[in-house]
């Protein structure tokens, strides 16, 4: 794994939850184009709220940022993108990094992150 990914793992089992983008208007989170797959989206999710906010800028200026703990995205989350055949952007953004991962990778992650305690 990289370091990338290493570090987004560490801070969900740290806190069973990670942050999305929100439009409260149109009640859609935000999906963009994959940057690894020319006719793919992506959904981009940050390990911290302060790593989103600090996407609230340009076009998603008028988005929220929203958890989604780890529970909700295993129970429902995962099997609604997997329809779609998503990718998800780990913390867009930061350090201009792009870096995407399969859903299936992604949930992998979640899925040892989980405190089942």
């Amino acid at each position: 794994m990289n370091q990338q990914l290493d570090n987004f793992a560490t801070a969900i089992k740290l806190h069973q939850e990670f942050y999305g983008l929100f439009d409260e208007n149109s009640q859609q989170w935000v999906i963009v184009d994959a940057t690894n797959n020319n006719d793919g989206d992506a959904l981009p999710l940050w390990s911290t709220k302060e790593l989103a906010s600090s996407q609230l800028t340009g076009e998603w200026k008028g988005f929220v940022v929203q958890a989604i703990s780890i529970e909700d995205w295993l129970e429902f989350w995962m099997d609604d993108l997997q329809d779609n055949a998503i990718v998800i952007g780990i913390n867009w953004g930061i350090n201009d990094n792009l870096s995407e991962v399969s859903l299936t990778d992604f949930t992998n992650i979640v899925m040892q992150a989980e405190d089942i305690n």
